[in-house]
């Protein structure tokens, strides 16, 4: 009988852990395949005020999957700027079986590209619509939508599938996804914008918020890589961040330890 409740216990507390949220912060230490230009061996390419991404949050509480992407892109979507570059936000990448970029930190991955990087980005989550669609756009939510990239394509920075005529200056990197025609949707999530996060050193960023359930996922481990950009490619985010494997609901573990404490009070009535 102590055995048993003992074994309840454990449970119980698992079921209060798994909605816990934990929290992992990719910060933005990489660069890229390095521009031509003046920019080159340059994080930002442009005005920070518009282009600079901070950092990234990934959280998981339970079988949810959030992913915060902190930027001073999304506090300026509806600027005059940023239509005048036909910049528009980027679909979110992710790879679950850890990250393989080419270079090292130290180098901030300059030779990095679609090309070089080893990393299987095997799931794409489809941001639509894709901000800004007018001068003045106030749209600041959406649909965050699950692909296997299998079912579809990469679209790049290099103007692959994008208006020829935005500016782009690092190139060839993935920036949003095209599934096919027949392409299944795992999973459709939500995305919204808060146009101030915080402040730094002047700039004002916004805050990409992306959210989704995550069971779906098959998983190669808890290393996952994640890779945002705006279309434009001014600035990237790549890194990687400890994903665990969902967990059972609550509920089912409720019901799972009152079925234990069923079956050791029988067993206690028989020896009674």
């Amino acid at each position: 009988m102590k055995t048993s409740m003992l074994i309840i216990v454990v449970l119980l507390v698992a079921a209060v852990t798994a909605g816990q949220a934990q929290v992992y912060t990719i910060s933005d230490t990489y660069i890229g395949g390095d521009p031509t230009h003046s920019w080159a061996h340059t994080d930002v390419i442009g005005d920070y005020r518009y282009y600079d991404i901070d950092g990234m949050n990934v959280k998981n509480a339970g079988n949810n999957l959030s992913v915060d992407i902190f930027t001073s892109f999304v506090s300026q979507t509806s600027s005059s700027e940023i239509w005048s570059d036909k910049t528009h936000i980027g679909d979110l990448f992710i790879g679950t079986g850890g990250w393989k970029p080419s270079g090292t930190g130290t180098d901030k991955y300059l030779s990095d590209t679609s090309s070089t990087n080893k990393t299987n980005w095997d799931y794409a989550v489809l941001l639509t619509p894709h901000v800004p669609t007018i001068n003045g756009d106030p749209i600041k939510k959406g649909t965050a939508t699950l692909y296997a990239t299998k079912d579809g394509s990469f679209i790049k920075s290099n103007l692959g599938g994008l208006d020829p005529n935005q500016w782009v200056y690092r190139a060839d990197q993935y920036v949003q996804f095209n599934p096919a025609t027949n392409a299944i949707p795992l999973i459709a999530g939500t995305w919204a914008i808060s146009d101030s996060a915080f402040t730094k050193n002047g700039v004002t960023y916004g805050d990409l918020s992306i959210n989704f359930d995550y069971s779906g996922i098959v998983a190669l481990s808890d290393q996952w890589a994640f890779s945002w950009a705006m279309t434009c490619g001014n600035d990237v985010i790549q890194g990687q961040a400890n994903v665990p494997t969902p967990v059972p609901e609550p509920s089912t573990m409720m019901l799972f330890g009152a079925g234990l404490i069923g079956v050791a009070v029988c067993r206690r009535r028989m020896k009674l």
